[in-house]
């Protein structure tokens, strides 16, 4: 069950693309501004540790963040069993 928190994510900021997509069998939010930069991307963690909300309460954060450093942006839902040589990858 993901818990959401509407509110949060009202009036979302709009962005060229928001999607979810999949990395080592694990759903991440990939989110891409407008203005893109075309040559950095963010990797964002909600600081929920994983337990606690999940990417898409917090999409209005990550989509701001990701307008105002003008590049994409990913976060993965839970990151516990992912390499760092996977994530490298990503």
């Amino acid at each position: 069950m993901t818990l959401t928190n509407e509110r949060w994510n009202e009036n979302l900021p709009d962005v060229a693309e928001s999607r979810i997509v999949m990395h080592d069998h694990k759903p991440a939010l990939w989110i891409v501004p407008h203005d893109d930069n075309g040559s950095d991307a963010i990797f964002y963690v909600h600081g929920g540790g994983w337990s606690l909300c999940s990417p898409t309460t917090h999409a209005s954060v990550a989509r701001r963040l990701a307008i105002a450093c003008r590049c994409p942006k990913v976060s993965a839902s839970n990151l516990s069993s992912v390499s760092p040589i996977r994530l490298r990858q990503w």
